[in-house]
């Protein structure tokens, strides 16, 4: 590879770097078969909580779900009696980010006669069967419906057969800094499922990355043939300077 060609693949690199997305939720796809990189929290008295299946069919009630919309596993809230159920995990948006976005699929298997969404995360407040997608404050407490909610994303649970529905939010507008993405479902009128899957933010950022050690390796071998192709040509000029005198 000739000089020009090396310091050419260096820029390329470098700049492909600085605007690649950076994934910045773990185990999104709960491929793992559990809710590793996730906090799960239920409300105190509930029935319930949020469970990982590979199955098309909720694993304590046995109601009828879509089953996983990749790979093998998704994870989804079940329940026999009423209760309130959150599923969380920390992400750091980055100095420097672009678009930072956040795309899922989410199906709801609510099986009362309509959703009820009084804005609480509470099951003693009836009624109260509804699903929510929020983006909490770095201090937010996993519950809370009031102040360290930065942003709710999506509030409903509609009725009928449980299909997955592609979503994607823009969270461009959020600061750089430590948030919470939380999923809470609260059910008191029959059971509710909420199923998630392909959970992931991914960040465009402008700040310039720390160089891959192979693109430090390519850009180390342009630098060393600048420096051997300057001193080729002080010694060229050298040697004409002698030959002219």
């Amino acid at each position: 590879m000739n000089l020009r060609a090396i310091i050419a693949a260096t820029v390329i690199l470098l700049a492909a770097g600085a605007v690649e997305g950076a994934p910045l939720i773990t185990n999104g796809s709960f491929e793992t078969g559990t809710l590793s990189g996730w906090t799960e929290l239920d409300q105190t008295g509930s029935v319930g909580s949020w469970f990982v299946s590979s199955s098309n069919s909720s694993p304590l009630t046995g109601f009828t779900t879509p089953g996983p919309y990749s790979g093998t596993h998704y994870a989804l809230t079940d329940q026999t009696a009423p209760g309130a159920h959150v599923l969380l995990q920390s992400f750091t948006i980055p100095v420097g980010a672009t678009t930072t976005t956040l795309s899922l699929v989410l199906f709801s298997g609510n099986r009362a006669g309509a959703p009820s969404c009084p804005g609480v995360l509470d099951y003693t407040i009836s009624p109260n069967q509804c699903d929510r997608i929020d983006i909490l404050s770095a201090a937010a407490s996993a519950f809370d419906t009031a102040g360290g909610v930065v942003e709710n994303l999506y509030k409903d649970a509609p009725v009928g057969t449980p299909g997955w529905v592609s979503m994607s939010f823009d969270l461009s507008g959020l600061a750089a800094g430590t948030y919470q993405l939380r999923f809470g479902e609260v059910d008191n009128q029959n059971s509710n499922q909420m199923g998630i899957d392909d959970v992931s933010i991914l960040s465009n950022s402008t700040a310039v990355p720390v160089p891959e050690p192979s693109t430090l390796a390519l850009l180390g071998a342009g630098l060393a043939s600048i420096g051997l192709l300057r001193r080729r040509r002080r010694a060229a000029r050298g040697s004409s300077f002698i030959e002219a005198h």
